[in-house]
């Protein structure tokens, strides 16, 4: 079964969180049940996929956004204790914008936290907005405008 190019983006961008370095935290696709308080994770949701036409016939542009979750629990410092998760992720995800050639561009937009619980152990998640922009054909969203 084809993928279209934004889901091969995705297995891309956690491809990429998994490499080498990665400061231990499991990455997760979509993965919508709860992380558990005293875990460190990444979790990456796909958000909206907009078109933007062009006047070429072959090809259109896509923005990929993506959310990207890192979670962490801790009981002080939430924000200091996310910081090299969130470098990490930084660095994982803009070495290489292009995906391995899947993407023309991906950029990371916002950084916004928020708290998931107030129990023993509070857990923290800081979300990345990622745009991914790729090039798609018109006819078909599996491959690229340039085979087509």
């Amino acid at each position: 079964m084809s993928q279209t190019l934004w889901t091969v983006a995705a297995n891309a961008l956690v491809a990429a969180l998994e490499s080498v370095g990665n400061p231990g935290a499991p990455v997760y696709r979509a993965r919508y049940d709860a992380i558990p308080q005293s875990a460190s994770a990444y979790n990456l949701f796909p958000n909206t996929i907009e078109m933007q036409n062009d006047d070429s016939r072959a090809a259109m542009s896509v923005k990929a956004t993506f959310m990207l979750r890192a979670y962490i629990g801790v009981l002080t410092g939430v924000d200091v204790a996310i910081d090299p998760y969130l470098a990490w992720a930084w660095q994982a995800i803009t070495k290489d914008p292009t995906l391995g050639g899947v993407a023309l561009d991906t950029r990371i937009q916002r950084i916004e936290y928020s708290y998931i619980g107030d129990t023993g152990a509070d857990q923290v998640c800081a979300d990345l907005t990622l745009e991914v922009t790729l090039s798609v054909s018109r006819s078909d969203p599996t491959l690229t405008g340039m085979e087509n």
